[in-house]
């Protein structure tokens, strides 16, 4: 097969003949005759850190219900985190979670196994995940692959706050010190080190590895939201610093954009005190930064260098580009076409979004190696159709 029209080949735009056989893309050259797609050619995305709750969890989510949001959120491409029922720490639990990952995901997977006391630190994946508020850094020494920080050092959480009642005393008490600390002993480690979902920009400056940023940290300020609103509570918090966050993105500071997609029922979301944290995502973070690319806000060499080729650099996978070799994961997209996000229609099994009302370019069709995976709003595989990698 192949796709004709204005793609985003090597940083820039280009009127392609791109054509695909067996999943790869064969061959990109100039295009010399007609169109066959409308809008833009771009890479799919890559989104290193989901929370697709199963196995343990599946009343929040699963891997069906989230590789679909995903796949009409424009990623062909998700790591799952280990934090599941039972966690990631061994090779019984590793095995258990794929042959669930293997038969409900629609779009392409890797998983993570955690890092930590009592972990199998020789698992068979592509990375590792381990919580500094659980685990003292240093118990990740000795894994060879890339280990996945959540930097949040316990000791340091204000305890006047214990139970916070709304997001200013959430950020208070999960404050920004105890995140800077634990970046300072992470960087102590003698690992292939990762920093997942910086909140502050004193933590970005420290961190000695690969940055991640989400867009509830760059696009929420707990000053503009409703302070009682817990869809809005996530760790580490929302700060005061979106803006900043959001500057350093776009000055190229952060290595890696993902959504930390955390769903929950909105009825665990009901009372602020009691509500775990975290928030859906996968579904609503390229197609919002694709809104804000056409508003001029963030440049779609940024967008596409954190989104699709960091990701698959990190990652070991030859994805993220549209360059011969490379997997046909492509979506494609009319800029014309931005709407207004309605939660209702996402495919979250949580069936919410912090992001409802926010303006968005949903892709109109979404490739995976090769194969058209969705159009407009439909699917078009079954579940089962992704595959590990």
């Amino acid at each position: 097969m192949e796709l004709r029209g204005i793609a985003f080949v090597d940083g820039g735009f280009e009127d392609c003949r791109i054509v695909i056989e067996n999943g790869k893309i064969e061959r990109v050259e100039k295009n010399t005759g007609e169109r066959n797609v409308r809008g833009f050619i771009l890479p799919a995305g890559i989104d290193i850190h989901v929370h697709f709750r199963d196995p343990g969890y599946a009343h929040k989510e699963d891997f069906y219900s989230g590789s679909v949001a995903a796949a009409f959120g424009g990623i062909s491409c998700v790591g799952d985190m280990p934090n599941t029922e039972p966690r990631v720490k061994n090779r019984e639990a590793l095995e258990e979670k794929k042959e669930i990952a293997r038969a409900k995901s629609v779009v392409d997977f890797f998983l993570y196994a955690q890092a930590g006391k009592s972990c199998d630190k020789k698992l068979n994946v592509k990375a590792y995940k381990l919580y500094t508020y659980e685990d003292n850094p240093m118990e990740a020494s000795g894994i060879d692959k890339t280990v996945s920080f959540h930097c949040e050092k316990k000791e340091l959480f204000d305890h006047d706050f214990d139970r916070p009642k709304d997001l200013s005393e959430h950020a208070r008490y999960r404050n920004e010190r105890s995140e800077i600390k634990a970046v300072e002993e992470v960087n102590n480690v003698k690992v292939k080190k990762h920093f997942a979902h910086i909140s502050s920009m004193n933590a970005l400056r420290l961190a000695a590895g690969t940055k991640e940023i989400t867009p509830h940290h760059m696009l929420f300020n707990y000053e503009h939201i409703d302070k009682r609103d817990a869809r809005f509570k996530v760790n580490p918090p929302i700060r005061n610093n979106g803006r900043d966050l959001l500057r350093a993105f776009n000055e190229g500071r952060f290595d890696i954009l993902a959504s930390d997609h955390a769903p929950h029922t909105i009825e665990e979301k009901e009372v602020f005190e009691d509500a775990p944290s975290g928030m859906p995502g996968v579904e609503t973070m390229y197609p919002i930064m694709l809104s804000l690319v056409k508003k001029g806000v963030v440049d779609m060499r940024t967008l596409i260098r954190a989104l699709c080729e960091r990701p698959a650099e990190l990652s070991g996978l030859k994805k993220g580009r549209i360059r011969e070799g490379y997997d046909a994961d492509i979506i494609l997209v009319d800029m014309s076409e931005e709407r207004i996000i309605k939660e209702e229609e996402l495919h979250s099994k949580c069936g919410w979004s912090a992001f409802n009302g926010f303006s968005a370019i949903f892709p109109y069709a979404l490739y995976l190696r090769g194969t058209q995976i969705t159009e407009g709003s439909e699917l078009l595989v079954q579940r089962g159709y992704g595959a590990e990698v």
